[in-house]
């Protein structure tokens, strides 16, 4: 008699699960403070009401890139933001906000109180966020004049990307509108904050993870297989 003994692939269904699962480190995206406890704030309270194209606080640098020609413009307080001081690059441009830590160093967490300049409705708030400058994720969130909190937390990103504009926006450089004075981007910030993650966030793959790990201790639960037991010839 020969003695065969057949056992469940689990591996092969673990591997199968984790393929499934898709990129690992996406950051999960919030319309609240994500970082109620900051280890470094950018609130531009320092900064003089007209400056360059860009501006640095606490390591937090933001810097508009192909904006408008001549000076960026650090607004008054005027129903824009907290405090005296907000980011709104000449009142409205056709560029965008970068946001990054001056020793380029992944963010585990940040937040921005923001909106857009536009005064209409159905208002969107574009962003990419990038490691060593190659777009990682991207999305729209809906953005208001009155402003709300944007965060990013989790993923591996060392930059933030952001325009707003009107109706949907689907890139840096999108302008479905058709834009109002010749600009297209009116996206404002206020409040920049980096630092841990308020809630934990959970990724889909960790989940996908501690399911099957459940799965290898069922059936671990159940016994022994029991062999197969064939004739010899």
């Amino acid at each position: 008699m020969h003695r065969t003994t057949l056992t469940p692939a689990l591996p092969i269904l673990l591997a199968a699960l984790l393929v499934s699962a898709g990129p690992a480190r996406a950051a999960t995206v919030h319309q609240f403070n994500i970082v109620p406890v900051a280890t470094a704030v950018n609130d531009f309270e320092l900064a003089p009401a007209f400056l360059a194209n860009t501006w640095v606080q606490q390591e937090i640098r933001a810097t508009q890139a192909f904006g408008d020609p001549g000076l960026g413009q650090m607004w008054m307080a005027s129903g824009l933001g907290n405090g005296n001081r907000s980011w709104f690059p000449d009142g409205g441009d056709n560029g965008f906000t970068r946001i990054w830590m001056e020793d380029n160093e992944t963010i585990e967490a940040i937040a921005f109180f923001g909106g857009s300049g536009w005064l209409s409705p159905d208002q969107t708030m574009y962003y990419e966020l990038a490691l060593d400058n190659v777009v990682v994720q991207t999305g729209s969130l809906p953005a208001t004049f009155a402003g709300s909190w944007f965060g990013f937390a989790g993923g591996d990103f060392d930059e933030l990307r952001i325009r707003a504009s009107q109706g949907p926006v689907n890139g840096l450089f999108d302008c479905p509108s058709g834009g109002l004075g010749g600009n297209c981007n009116f996206a404002w910030v206020d409040d920049i904050r980096v630092g841990p993650a308020a809630v934990v966030p959970v990724p889909a793959t960790a989940w996908l993870v501690m399911l099957s790990l459940g799965l290898v201790a069922g059936v671990g639960r159940m016994g022994r297989p029991q062999p197969i037991r064939l004739a010899a010839p």
